[in-house]
């Protein structure tokens, strides 16, 4: 699971983990699998795999990867620290609500274009 020690982390406060296989998805019936497990959830945690992440478009559900990445490698820098406060449910709710509307999601799009190589 996703601790919810970071801003990045909050907006996963009930990311879904796909526990019924950890082999590929080669077959129809597994895909269905995946997407009711995903089903109301931004990103799924596949064992042995990664994640499925999902948005209202290309660019916010690349926005939605970039921030669980980010929010687990806080998760992992912070086990190394000892004892981390998690954001409570207020909390939790605050953060999503002040920081992860579509006008900041948008940004945070553009600001992750900015930052690719210019391969001119």
């Amino acid at each position: 699971r996703i601790r919810l020690i970071s801003h990045d982390a909050c907006i996963f406060d009930d990311i879904s983990v796909f526990k019924e296989t950890s082999l590929l998805i080669q077959t129809p019936q597994l895909g269905q699998a995946v997407a009711r497990s995903l089903k109301g959830h931004r990103a799924l945690l596949m064992r042995n795999h990664g994640v499925v992440v999902v948005g209202e478009s290309i660019q916010e559900a690349t926005v939605y990867a970039v921030l669980l990445e980010r929010a687990a490698k806080m998760q992992v820098m912070a086990a190394g620290v000892g004892t981390v406060h998690e954001s409570s449910r207020p909390e939790v709710e605050g953060k999503q609500e002040q920081i992860y509307y579509p006008k900041n999601i948008e940004s945070f799009w553009r600001y992750l274009v900015r930052m690719l190589p210019d391969d001119s």
